[in-house]
C-alpha cells in the first residue's frame, strides 16, 4: 500500500513540475509578446494609420489572452475580446 501511494506522490510532483514548466514557458512568451505590443504601440503613436501594426497588435493581444484562458487564469479575462476590436477600428 505504501508503494501505490508513493507513486501517486510522485505523479503529482511530476505534474507540479510540468505545471511550473508550462507556466515558466507562458511568462517568457508573454514577457515577449508585451515587449512586441509595446514597440507596435509606439509605432502607432506615430503613424496611427498603419493597418499591419494594429493586426500585429491585436494578434498579440489576442495570444496572450489565448494563452492565459487555455491556462486557467482568469484575470486576463478584462482583455476585449475578439468581436469589440472592429469598434477599435472605426
Amino acid at each position: 500500500m505504501l508503494k501505490r501511494e508513493q507513486g501517486r506522490a510522485d505523479e503529482e510532483v511530476f505534474a507540479m513540475n510540468d505545471s511550473d514548466d508550462i507556466v515558466k514557458e507562458f511568462l517568457v512568451e508573454s514577457y515577449e509578446n508585451l515587449d512586441r505590443l509595446d514597440r507596435d504601440l509606439i509605432t502607432l503613436e506615430k503613424n496611427p494609420n498603419d493597418r499591419e501594426v494594429l493586426g500585429s497588435t491585436f494578434r498579440t493581444i489576442h495570444t496572450i489572452k489565448g494563452t492565459s484562458g487555455f491556462l486557467a487564469f482568469d484575470q486576463l479575462d478584462c482583455l476585449p475580446r475578439k468581436s469589440n476590436w472592429k469598434k477599435w477600428l472605426s
